[in-house]
């Protein structure tokens, strides 16, 4: 018995304590290289809103001609995976993918 309310009281915490760690307003940041023949920057930014539908905000460049823009609205999973393939088929845009710290293990 008591093991049951251990294991049920764990358990509660343990959601409780994932769910207090995610933030449903933190930001996304996107890791895209653009082609070099691609328009200016402000061009490319209204094309990306376009296509994910939320407004985004330039972060900054990174080496090898990459740039970070974060999605300054929240943005389902699958919408932004799907907006990804998207963006990344255009002629102009090289790659895009999530941004955000890697951890190997």
């Amino acid at each position: 018995m008591h093991k049951s309310l251990f294991i049920a009281a764990l358990a509660i915490t343990c959601a409780c304590s994932l769910d207090a760690g995610h933030d449903a307003n933190a930001s996304t940041d996107l890791i895209v290289r653009w082609e070099a023949a691609s328009p200016p920057m402000p061009v490319r930014l209204q094309e990306l809103e376009r296509i994910l539908g939320v407004r985004v905000q330039y972060v900054r460049a990174m080496s090898g001609d990459a740039h970070v823009v974060r999605v300054l609205e929240p943005v389902d999973s699958a919408a932004l995976d799907s907006a990804l393939q998207r963006l990344t088929s255009l002629p102009t845009v090289r790659y895009a993918v999530r941004g955000g710290r890697r951890v190997t293990h």
